[in-house]
């Protein structure tokens, strides 16, 4: 339904779901990321990695004000704040009711300035109540996309642009905002669960042939900055279908224009596996709720069952898989050499689940990635697979939910699982120059802003000891060196249905000793990502757990993937994937 400029429809984060057999219903992990205290690091050793603040709860996204000067999301709070020369405001832009429960909340901000005004684009999961209200059972009104204007340090007058579905979720909601070289903004959202959770919502632009055509989610949008269609409709001029300038998105949480070209690229996730990359035209599908991943590696795909919009649409396949998921989220790429030459214009990707940020160059015409050659294929097997150190740029972070380029040129990391924002910068002559530097800024800048935005002087001299002890790192530098380091070992690989199975988890320390006592707590995820099982034990005296159990019939034939998170006194928490695959019996296939 269309009312004036707003278009009612009905809409970041990555989490899996499990099926709770005692109760029969469905429900859904809190905070899948990454969550580590551990210092990042980068592999350049040219490059240092610099905290800019601290303390945050569940950042989301940022975006630049000015130098110095930025406005970070906020995810379950509803909060939208603003840090001023690494000092936060005392008071919120912004604080609004959200539905927060898995991937809804506080998901996405971009800010575009003219000669007079400074608009704010916020994309939230909008609630009719509290905050985590919808974890009480209250429904979300709708993933929103609001246009405010900053005055002074206030967001007003609020304009909806786009109301999009939020059920029946809580997951693939979406939400980055992207301000394209046109100046319009495109917005990702996901299936919103609706592939496969009940009820289901079958659309056209999920790939199911005979139903409705759209209801905006599973796409690209693309909208003005006053929220109006831009001109005609690639796939079609009906509403929403008119808005949409790709489909077929299962959940992508990250959009990023080539400078050079500006083609637009993007990030997207399967259920264990299938991480994409992908290259994204006009009319692009991206192929869910048929297919994730390259199309040979689908069991049963046939092209001709996706969706075409009578030719107007079209599927290509992703530049780059993941063959176990890794959460990517953010794209962008580098428009400065601040970093050196040799990174101008190259790509960089960030996943939540292991705090990484993965370095790509492109090729000649920047329609593929110039992957080194000591990768044997687009196609990842493991996080760890041959090559895959030679891109890898950054570790660390925790989970990584935003990367921002800031008008000084350098890298900026919103990490949702340290609460952390850092930026990557050149090395300065010594880390004790760059510490004092850091205390001296700090002291001008809380001169200033307590003048200015009416900050405490006991705020500000906290955030200031927690800056300089996170900068020095000192004090967290022997944990550090004894990390706890995980490995997973399936019996089997591939397992039938019906089969008895185990998994082997052995845990060690930095210095290869057997860690007895440890706390394992972990989940089996199976692929189609409808069905989890939770199981939990302790390591015995050489450091070893052995889990077993039958493989049932839940869940599809594919990846099974297995998390183990770890904890153990006197070592900081730490956590692995691992993975077997689950075929059909030689006696079912026939």
């Amino acid at each position: 339904m269309m009312i004036s400029t707003v278009l009612v429809i009905s809409a970041i984060v990555i989490f899996p779901c499990f099926y709770n057999e005692t109760n029969a219903q469905q429900a859904f992990r809190e905070n899948n990321f990454l969550r580590t205290e551990r210092i990042p690091s980068v592999a350049d050793s040219n490059l240092e990695v610099e905290l800019v603040v601290g303390g945050l709860q569940i950042p989301t996204t940022m975006a630049f004000l000015g130098p110095d000067d930025f406005i970070v999301l906020e995810k379950d709070k509803g909060t939208v704040i603003r840090v001023t020369n690494g000092i936060i405001s005392s008071k919120p832009l912004l604080d609004v009711s959200v539905a927060n429960s898995v991937e809804r909340g506080m998901l996405g901000v971009a800010v575009s300035k003219n000669a007079s005004k400074t608009f704010v684009f916020l994309y939230h999961t909008e609630i009719n109540g509290n905050d985590s209200d919808d974890r009480k059972g209250l429904q979300p009104l709708a993933n929103r996309i609001y246009r405010y204007e900053l005055v002074g340090n206030e967001l007003v007058n609020p304009i909806l642009l786009l109301d999009l579905p939020a059920n029946p979720g809580p997951r693939h909601n979406g939400g980055a905002i992207e301000i394209g070289p046109d100046n319009n903004l495109y917005i990702p959202i996901g299936d919103v669960d609706a592939s496969f959770k009940k009820p289901i919502i079958r659309t056209m632009t999920q790939n199911f042939g005979d139903a409705l055509v759209a209801d905006g989610r599973s796409g690209i949008l693309r909208v003005t900055q006053d929220g109006q269609p831009v001109g005609e409709g690639i796939l079609g001029n009906s509403m929403p279908l008119k808005l949409y300038y790709a489909y077929g998105i299962r959940n992508s949480f990250g959009l990023g224009f080539d400078p050079v070209t500006n083609n637009l690229w993007e990030t997207e996730n399967g259920p264990t596996h299938g991480d994409e990359v992908n290259l994204v035209y006009p009319g692009f599908n991206s192929g869910w709720h048929e297919m994730y991943g390259f199309s040979y590696s689908q069991q049963k795909f046939d092209i001709s069952k996706l969706v075409t919009f009578d030719g107007k649409g079209k599927y290509s396949e992703p530049k780059l898989v993941w063959g176990r998921t890794a959460g990517l989220t953010s794209l962008i790429f580098l428009n400065s050499d601040k970093l050196g030459t040799q990174y101008r214009n190259d790509m960089f990707v960030g996943d939540v689940h292991n705090g990484r940020i993965y370095n790509f160059k492109l090729n000649a015409d920047r329609t593929e990635l110039a992957l080194p050659k000591s990768l044997p294929s687009k196609f990842f097997t493991s996080l760890n697979a041959t090559g895959v150190d030679e891109i890898l740029f950054g570790q660390g972070f925790g989970g990584i939910t935003d990367l921002t380029v800031g008008p000084d040129g350098y890298l900026y990391v919103v990490s949702i699982g340290q609460g952390k924002i850092f930026r990557i910068l050149p090395n300065l002559p010594n880390s004790n120059d760059m510490r004092i530097t850091s205390e001296e800024q700090q002291n001008i800048s809380a001169t200033n802003l307590s003048e200015t935005n009416g900050i405490g002087d006991a705020q500000i001299e906290e955030q200031q000891n927690t800056l300089t002890t996170n900068l020095s790192g000192d004090s967290d530098s022997a944990d550090n060196n004894n990390e706890l380091l995980i490995s997973i070992s399936p019996l089997k690989d591939p397992v039938t249905r019906g089969e008895s199975q185990n998994t082997t988890i052995t845990v060690i320390d930095a210095a290869s000793r057997a860690v007895a006592n440890a706390e394992i707590d972990g989940n089996l995820i199976y692929p189609g990502d409808n069905f989890e099982k939770e199981f939990s034990g302790v390591t015995d005296s050489q450091g070893k757990f052995v889990y077993s159990w039958i493989i049932g019939e839940k869940g599809d034939v594919g990846p099974l993937a297995i998390e183990v998170e770890v904890s153990s006194h006197g070592y900081p928490p730490s956590s692995a994937v691992g993975s077997f695959d689950i075929v059909e019996s030689s006696a079912q296939s026939e």
